[in-house]
């Protein structure tokens, strides 16, 4: 490990919570989350966690050219400062029993806003551990430049609680278009269902200002867990640590995979196994000795064709796979029976346009078919590539075809062809569309089919039924889908 990056020193807990409980625990009454550790007897534990990082910037100070995107300023990819003392706070969900560990770890960065924990079911059935560690000091959002999300947030929930807590954010001059009053002037047209122009790569720069020490600070509470020296899992065998980030969450992921992972390690290995990004940035570069993921959505591909970029190829040196799901938004599925998840409203400033006020659709109701377990098959082949060689599958990518009005190749029904396929599309019981409305880019819609047209396609619902099952064993056999998953997605 080079001498010249970030450490965890100190490791403090589990904190008492008798008082209070963690911000964004799975503990909730009444949760899916709260539920999911009573079923297979897991407990969560937070941890503050100490040491030093360097806080990092761009590599390049001159403001962007035009047609010049975010990521020509190589952002998070330069140390600004160094040795910076912070105080943070790692959330911990574990076994109970320690005897049931695999030994795989899943640390995640906390995204900005989104600092919860994440319990599916896979990860607890199966026995392995999720970590999630605070990386971000505050992003500012609004015309008032309103520090949220991150420390700042914790700090205004919960002072008695985190009040000790510091995150050293990037200084606003290290990045070309942070002049004071820069960000407040780009809220005044910001869409977050853009993914591009001058007003978001403004906010994306405010974004990675507020990770400046997110490198260090992961990667350092990482290396801790592979060595067992201040770890929030004592005398644990750590034997793989992957890392995931959907959406803004993957921001973070993308300078960790171009710039950091390389020149981190212990004792021979790669700093971590494998890198799942979902309807994220797409690193350039590889990361060495382990393996990169990229799940994207139907609404990632629309936006891909709409930025005419080149759909990556899939490689088996370096592993790199690529998924795309046709039928799908930005939020590829939709919650689990009975959720009660955490929503990030009570974190944002009032009136954050495209986050707060939204055009509802009329044609189209939201898309209610539930695609997690998909993400666990995949999980589960990149475990099989790390541990015993067997590449993951190759998929083929949504159609591209340029004579259509959105760039997409379609159906009789106007699903999308191609792409990594379900039951929903190949066997449709309604019209997907990747954005529900203008006003709600983010979320998918579906328009579904009447009973005569249910009718006409498959003369009875048991007929449709047992078309559905055999798309199912389809997913099984091609190791997207994991054998017995088929109920809960149906369900």
């Amino acid at each position: 490990m080079s001498d010249d990056v970030g450490a965890v020193t100190a490791v403090e807990g589990p904190i008492d919570s008798a008082q209070s409980a963690p911000f964004g625990s799975a503990t909730r009454a009444g949760s899916e989350e709260a539920r999911l550790l009573d079923e297979f007897d897991y407990i969560e534990e937070e941890f503050f966690v100490s040491g030093t990082a360097n806080t990092y910037g761009p590599e390049v100070s001159r403001p962007l050219a035009d047609g010049e995107e975010l990521y020509d300023l190589k952002p998070l990819s330069t140390a600004c400062e160094r040795a910076v003392p912070f105080k943070t706070r790692a959330l911990v969900v574990r076994p109970r029993d320690m005897s049931r560990f695999t030994g795989i770890v899943h640390a995640i960065p906390f995204h900005n806003l989104g600092a919860s924990a994440q319990v599916e079911r896979d990860l607890v059935r199966r026995g392995d551990v999720w970590v999630g560690v605070e990386v971000c000091s505050g992003t500012r959002f609004g015309k008032d430049e309103i520090p949220s999300g991150g420390v700042a947030n914790l700090h205004r929930v919960d002072p008695e609680r985190y009040g000790s807590l510091a995150i050293a954010g990037g200084k606003p001059e290290h990045w070309p278009g942070l002049a004071p009053g820069a960000l407040g002037h780009a809220f005044e047209t910001l869409d977050f269902g853009r993914a591009r122009g001058e007003a978001m790569n403004v906010f994306r720069q405010e974004l990675y200002r507020s990770y400046a020490s997110g490198p260090d600070i992961y990667y350092g509470t990482v290396v801790a867990l592979r060595t067992g020296d201040a770890t929030v899992l004592p005398d644990a065998n750590v034997r793989r640590v992957y890392t995931s980030g959907a959406s803004g969450a993957s921001e973070i992921l993308r300078p960790l995979v171009e710039y950091h992972h390389n020149r981190r390690g212990t004792a021979g290995q790669p700093i971590l196994d494998g890198y799942f990004i979902r309807v994220g940035q797409v690193p350039v570069n590889r990361p060495r000795g382990a393996v990169l993921v990229v799940l994207q959505s139907e609404n990632e591909a629309l936006t891909n064709v709409g930025s005419g970029e080149p759909v990556p190829e899939d490689t088996d040196e370096p592993r790199f796979r690529y998924y795309e799901i046709a039928g799908t938004g930005h939020r590829i599925s939709a919650d689990p029976p009975a959720t009660s998840g955490h929503d990030i409203a009570g974190v944002l400033p009032e009136g954050i346009r495209g986050l707060s006020a939204r055009d509802e659709s009329t044609e189209f109701e939201p898309y209610d078919k539930y695609n997690l377990p998909i993400l666990w098959a995949l999980w589960d082949a990149m475990y099989a590539w790390v541990d015993d060689g067997v590449p993951m599958p190759r998929v083929p990518r949504i159609t591209r075809d340029p004579g259509t009005p959105d760039g997409l190749e379609r159906d009789e029904h106007g699903n999308a062809l191609g792409g990594l396929r379900t039951p929903w599309v190949d066997v449709p019981d309604a019209r997907y569309v990747a954005r529900i409305s203008p006003g709600n880019p983010l979320s998918a819609g579906m328009k579904r089919f009447t009973d005569a047209e249910m009718q006409s396609l498959y003369g009875s619902r048991e007929e449709y039924e047992r078309r559905v099952r055999d798309a199912f064993d389809r997913m099984v056999r091609e190791r997207i889908l994991l054998p017995g998953d088929a109920d809960l997605m149906f369900a």
